[in-house]
């Protein structure tokens, strides 16, 4: 059997559809590993595979430590994808454990695990420099005193990458890492940032390791496997995520949504129509024996993952899932925080890695000022500025205000010389590239009509167009709305150049 191999699909952003071929299955991604405790499992495995899940991640250490000699394919059943973890996050959790690097690594085979992690050393959150250094160290360390010793032809082995927030760390951590030539690379240590709601630092370790690591090797991140979170991460490069808490929250009465967990007892109604919302209420759950109540929980917070994992890739598959991110920073504000975060620190690191076009181009949403980072959004505004020509012909600009969703939907003026250049809140398209994509099929809301503010970033939409564009015009007239009459001649007052003049807007919007 050769070794493991990943093959990429699709793309959108940072984010790829891929195919993880192992030597028993494969594993398409963005997936999420469910955790399993052979010990103490409410949820069966079976239930867990008919969910959609077809691989999970037990601890070998505790399994290890549980006197556990069976090969995992035995107890899991046929045709589910075993990965085991080394036992890193109870040397987090606890400072030490009583097993070496060597031994894992011999109990993993033992057992046969499918994905293998070996035992990295956890930098954690900690702020301490020399700590940080130190589990660099030890990780890179035991990576290449371990080579000799893995069957990379019988199971995928997994690097772990250290350095914590320390990016300059992380960063020379990436590198070394990268040239050890591993199946698989994850980033460790970033569990503690993402309970207290740190996104912004679990973005900055998600591009520092994603900018050295090899294309074609999927990334891992460890314990990010809340629903909310999981586009986030996707777009900005991770592929594999491993997560307890369906279980953890479920027997803690947490109801998981696709933005965020809720309190079982808080809700009157489930907003979900899973087969376990679709079947029972909230009050009959609450009535429950605790073990079925939490196997039922376990099961619904699943179907959200999957949900979420589903959302993510046909997203990806028709090229929207900046506007996914848009639509899941409304559902929290730590959310909005990170897309604001990803937009001014990591624009230029999404918009290299994102296609020239989707693979299935469809309409591109456009809603606000964070649309303005979508790069299809901006990568038009951009073509447009910067370099697009008039026709010739047109010898006179007519700058008027969209009145439609879509370009294709206005009306293409009779006179020849004329040149239409529609302008609103997001951008100026010429009339002429309404069958280009993007250009012509931005759909914007009409909202800047309403909304004073919004009409002036219209207006300076409109003047930016003019200013970047008159040498190529005999005669330039900005339509602009009368209801904003008043306001448009202020901001307008040392544009000389322009005609103007005053159109009803409101009223033919409303007819």
């Amino acid at each position: 059997m050769p070794r493991a191999e990943f093959r990429v699909r699709e793309r959108d952003l940072a984010g790829r559809i891929g195919e993880l071929r192992l030597k028993r299955g494969i594993i398409e991604t963005p997936y999420l590993f469910p955790v399993i405790d052979l010990s103490r499992q409410e949820l069966p495995v079976s239930e867990i595979r008919e969910i959609g899940f077809n691989a999970v991640i037990t601890n070998a250490y505790l399994l290890y430590k549980r006197g556990f000699s069976q090969a995992l394919r035995d107890v899991l059943g046929s045709g589910v994808i075993a990965m085991t973890d080394s036992g890193a996050y109870q040397l987090m959790e606890y400072g030490s454990i009583d097993i070496d690097n060597e031994t894992i690594i011999e109990y993993q085979k033992r057992i046969d695990s499918d994905i293998a992690v070996i035992l990295d050393y956890p930098t954690g959150d900690s702020l301490d420099r020399a700590f940080a250094e130190k589990t660099v160290e030890i990780t890179l360390s035991r990576a290449k005193d371990s080579l000799p010793k893995l069957d990379f032809e019988n199971r995928a082995w997994v690097l772990p990458i250290q350095g914590g927030v320390h990016l300059d760390l992380l960063d020379k951590s990436a590198e070394l890492s990268a040239s050890l030539d591993y199946d698989i690379y994850a980033l460790g240590s970033p569990t503690v940032m993402m309970e207290s709601y740190n996104y912004e630092v679990v973005a900055d370790m998600l591009v520092t390791v994603k900018n050295k690591l090899p294309y074609l090797k999927p990334l891992h991140l460890f314990g990010g496997g809340h629903p909310m979170l999981i586009p986030f991460a996707v777009a900005l490069g991770a592929d594999l995520f491993d997560s307890a808490s369906y279980m953890l929250f479920a027997r803690d009465n947490r109801y998981m949504t696709e933005k965020g967990t809720k309190r079982l007892e808080d809700l009157d109604y489930l907003p979900c129509s899973c087969p376990v919302c679709s079947r029972f209420t909230a009050k009959e759950l609450m009535e429950m024996e605790q073990k079925e109540r939490t196997r039922l929980l376990a099961k619904h917070n699943l179907y959200i993952v999957m949900s979420v994992l589903r959302k993510t890739k046909q997203a990806i598959v028709e090229g929207r899932l900046w506007e996914l991110l848009e639509e899941f920073s409304r559902g929290h504000p730590s959310l909005y925080s990170l897309l604001t975060y990803i937009s001014k620190r990591h624009y230029l690191y999404i918009e290299n890695r994102t296609p020239s076009l989707p693979m299935r181009p469809s309409s591109v949403f456009a809603f606000g000022e964070e649309s303005l980072s979508n790069p299809y959004i901006y990568r038009s505004r951009k073509f447009l500025l910067e370099r697009y020509a008039p026709p010739p012909s047109r010898k006179e600009l007519v700058l008027r205000p969209r009145l439609s969703l879509t370009i294709t939907d206005e009306a293409v003026p009779d006179k020849e010389e004329v040149h239409l250049v529609y302008y609103d809140h997001i951008m100026s398209v010429p009339v002429d590239v309404a069958r280009l994509y993007p250009e012509g099929h931005v759909v914007v809301p009409k909202a800047f009509l309403y909304e004073e503010e919004l009409y002036m970033k219209a207006i300076r939409n409109a003047v930016e167009y003019a200013l970047r564009k008159k040498m190529f015009y005999q005669k330039i007239t900005l339509e602009v709305c009368y209801e904003w009459l008043g306001a448009s001649l202020k901001a307008l007052r040392e544009y000389q150049f322009f005609n103007i003049k005053p159109v009803m807007c409101l009223n033919r919007v409303e007819s």
